[in-house]
């Protein structure tokens, strides 16, 4: 999956997150390390989850998890030690027993895409079997039940 129009437009929920690229995150060219990508994803389904009234431990909590299935990341222009970035995160798929997001890294500057991206986390029990996700986690992420 990569960002693209379509996801755009069934987009139903959308978060923004700032952040400055570290030096421990850059490679010996000053360049952001490709596992970066990953961890910046994270923080935008981290504050989706957050903007929705609910954080991780909630999850834990109903006796499900949600680990990632599926990622990939397309990596468009160099994004440096120091640059400020803008990692948006969107919610393109939400079902009892999945969550889609995709991803755009922007300059915070001048709004130049420098990455796309996309994960599907699925909702697992305790044994990693396939489990669907209580009603409030659902109607708390704006889905329907």
């Amino acid at each position: 999956m990569v960002w693209s129009e379509a996801m755009a437009r069934r987009e139903r929920h959308a978060v923004e997150v700032e952040t400055r690229v570290r030096f421990p995150e850059t490679d010996r060219y000053d360049v952001a390390h490709n596992s970066c990508y990953f961890t910046w994803f994270e923080l935008a389904r981290t504050e989706y989850l957050r903007a929705c009234g609910l954080t991780i431990h909630d999850f834990d909590e109903a006796g499900v998890f949600i680990p990632v299935r599926e990622c990939s990341a397309k990596l468009v222009a160099p994004v440096r030690y120091d640059d400020e970035i803008v990692i948006r995160g969107r919610l393109v798929e939400l079902t009892p027993i999945k969550i889609g997001f995709a991803y755009e890294i922007v300059a915070k500057g001048d709004g130049r895409r420098l990455a796309t991206g996309a994960t599907l986390n699925v909702s697992v029990n305790a044994a990693g079997t396939i489990a669907k996700m209580p009603a409030r986690l659902l109607e708390a992420m704006g889905g329907k039940v």
